[in-house]
């Protein structure tokens, strides 16, 4: 009997480790704090009068005060509301107000951030282990003739482990019977904690009949960044967070060459994209699925997903693996 799960229930190995976009550069100016909620808590994320980013337990480890209600930056640290104990981006309490001796063991929960590309990202391990995969890198950020800053359409949750979502990605068949392309051709190359998958094939959106191709690169089970042609060469980027036990944020955002309103862009990926929103909010995980000849690369996207789980040995092997597909 074949095993099923919705959401994260019943999942072999529970919330992936890996590098996750928590924020935008631009939604948090120095002296900000903004409460947030992934990987089943809730965090307060601020910014240090230097402009360091700091991400930590929503609840003071003296009295369980909400940082993120009331708090304030004070230099490189946030200042709990209730007595005002201030602990560092690292997790550190660096001064009590009222008291020259700060306890040993006075720590709270921090995450290692990473600020690049106009993005903040947060490693998340579930047995605390240290990032062993830098955080990911997008190209044409910052080049001259390219738009300046993200444009990101609103953040949607929905019911599906992130590893559903980065399997998406590599199901050629789907392309054709769910987003309509012809002459699909899928190209997948797994190496390390990335891989790197290249689709080609006919498109249709808004009247218009072209060929379309995309080139990009999965960062860990977290995050995807695809070139693509079309009225204007883009750069879009996938983000794939978890929320709690059964929800995942999806959202899309992008640059373009050239200035000028993003609408025609980010349509077009909402076009290519939304179609697979209903389906993540209703199917299930099937932990041993039959599989056809053609779902090959299904296969091996799990066997290269299991590393980011600590229950499971990593691969010891860093050979390459390639898949190419055609439907």
């Amino acid at each position: 009997m074949q095993s099923e799960s919705r959401g994260f229930r019943g999942f072999p190995f529970g919330m992936p480790s890996g590098w996750f976009r928590v924020a935008y550069s631009h939604d948090l100016e120095a002296g900000g704090i903004e409460t947030l909620e992934y990987f089943g808590r809730e965090m307060v994320l601020f910014r240090t009068a230097t402009g360091r980013p700091g991400l930590l337990d929503a609840y003071c480890a003296h009295l369980g005060a909400h940082l993120g209600s009331g708090g304030h930056v004070e230099g490189e640290a946030l200042a709990c509301p209730f007595h005002g104990w201030r602990w560092t981006p690292e997790g550190s309490c660096s001064a009590i107000p009222y008291c020259e001796r700060i306890p040993t063991t006075a720590r709270t929960r921090s995450w290692p951030v990473s600020e690049r590309c106009g993005m903040i990202f947060a490693w998340y391990d579930s047995e605390g282990r240290a990032p062993f995969l830098d955080p990911p890198e997008i190209p044409r950020w910052g080049e001259p003739g390219w738009t300046r800053d993200w444009t990101a359409r609103p953040a949607t949750q929905v019911a599906a482990h992130p590893q559903d979502v980065g399997e998406n990605g590599v199901d050629a068949p789907h392309l054709a019977h769910l987003h309509g392309m012809q002459a699909v051709r899928l190209a997948v190359d797994f190496e390390g904690p990335r891989f790197h998958w290249l689709i080609e094939g006919n498109y249709e959106f808004d009247g218009d009949h072209f060929q379309l191709r995309i080139d990009g690169i999965n960062h860990g089970l977290g995050f995807s960044v695809f070139e693509r042609s079309g009225k204007r060469d883009t750069v879009a980027c996938v983000s794939i967070t978890p929320v709690r036990e059964g929800c995942t944020e999806v959202q899309i955002a992008a640059i373009a060459e050239g200035d000028g309103d993003m609408t025609d862009e980010l349509d077009e990926l909402d076009d290519f994209l939304g179609p697979d929103v209903p389906i993540f909010q209703r199917k299930i995980y099937r932990a041993d699925p039959i599989l056809c000849e053609n779902d090959g690369h299904v296969a091996e996207f799990r066997r290269w997903a299991r590393q980011f789980y600590p229950a499971v040995p990593r691969p010891q092997d860093s050979g390459r693996r390639a898949v190419v597909a055609t439907s």
